[in-house]
């Protein structure tokens, strides 16, 4: 049994002529003690790494305590990554992934609403390159991130679902990039609930159901701030039979981009529940929205969504239900 004080990396990550600064252990079967192979003073080089692609069932792990030092590593080397055409699609995602969600997790803590925007851009730029480009899929995502509920994860599932959704249907590079931004974004009015400008909401529910708009005013007083998305931030609980809120828009009175954001925001919720033993499949997840279909969602864009779900999980060990 490997020691809790230990974390699994994939060998792939490992570069030739980098200096890694954690250790580096390695184990060929399943319940041998892990051997240092590395030290974090060293400089790994060619027959190193060869070695380490070369063997099928070789694992390879770095001290928990390194886990930040090694998301670092992989920011500086990502450039290198992306483009190895060794490397498969799959890695390629899970390592953009990992970069992106840890930068995003610690500016998501800021109060500085200029600064976020800025962050969502610069994070949003490489997240719909490599989509529209390498061809990131969802089960890339759906195998990779973790199934935290925590406002940081969601939003930033959202946006790949949402620039996934996007690119298939045609939208441009920029266009992706702003949807992106939007999927980030999308849910900041959370944040500012219980400021005391906001204390005439009555009830809980409707102090909850105001997050777009409340997210709308702070976003909106941006320099530059992409308006597609800041439409995203604030129509994205908005139905096609006008139900929803904050406004109760329907159809086309809704912002395309709002109706992306609505199916890759909904389908994050059903397949991240908060207890993860309880999250639905995708597979599930994609029947509960085709029963929505017509009346909460735009029924070409969900058709779109429900297409990739099949094309992609069919043969998927993350869904154990397919859409039928």
């Amino acid at each position: 049994m490997i020691s809790p004080s230990l974390h699994s990396i994939h060998p792939a990550t490992i570069l030739p002529k980098s200096y890694m600064g954690f250790n580096i252990y390695l184990s060929n079967r399943e319940g041998e003690k892990p051997i240092k192979f590395i030290s974090s003073n060293q400089w790994v080089n060619d027959s190193d790494c060869g070695m380490l692609r070369g063997n099928p069932v070789l694992r390879v792990f770095i001290d928990s305590s390194s886990l930040n030092s090694y998301r670092e590593y992989l920011g500086s080397y990502a450039n290198q990554w992306m483009s190895d055409p060794d490397l498969p699609c799959s890695l390629k995602s899970a390592l953009l992934l990992d970069c992106v969600q840890a930068k995003w997790r610690q500016g998501a803590a800021s109060n500085d609403w200029q600064y976020l925007a800025g962050l969502a851009r610069d994070i949003s730029v490489p997240i719909a390159e490599f989509i529209s480009v390498v061809g990131m899929k969802i089960t890339d995502v759906l195998q990779t991130m973790d199934l935290g509920v925590d406002l940081t994860t969601h939003s930033l599932r959202t946006a790949i679902y949402a620039t996934i959704l996007g690119n298939e249907i045609g939208c441009d590079r920029k266009t992706l990039v702003e949807i992106c931004i939007g999927g980030l974004l999308h849910d900041i009015g959370k944040r500012h609930i219980g400021d005391e400008t906001d204390d005439h909401y009555d009830s809980e529910e409707r102090r909850l159901a105001a997050h777009p708009t409340i997210g709308f005013r702070r976003l909106c007083h941006l320099t530059n701030f992409p308006k597609l998305s800041l439409l995203m931030c604030y129509q994205h609980h908005e139905t096609m039979d006008g139900s929803g809120t904050p406004v109760q828009l329907a159809d086309d009175e809704i912002h395309f981009a709002s109706r992306i954001c609505a199916i890759a925001n909904r389908f994050d919720k059903l397949t991240s529940n908060e207890n993860p033993r309880m999250a639905y499949s995708a597979g599930a997840a994609g029947r509960i929205l085709e029963q929505d279909r017509s009346k909460r969602y735009d029924p070409e864009m969900m058709k779109t969504w429900l297409t990739l779900l099949k094309s992609h999980l069919k043969n998927s060990s993350t869904s154990t239900h397919l859409i039928s």
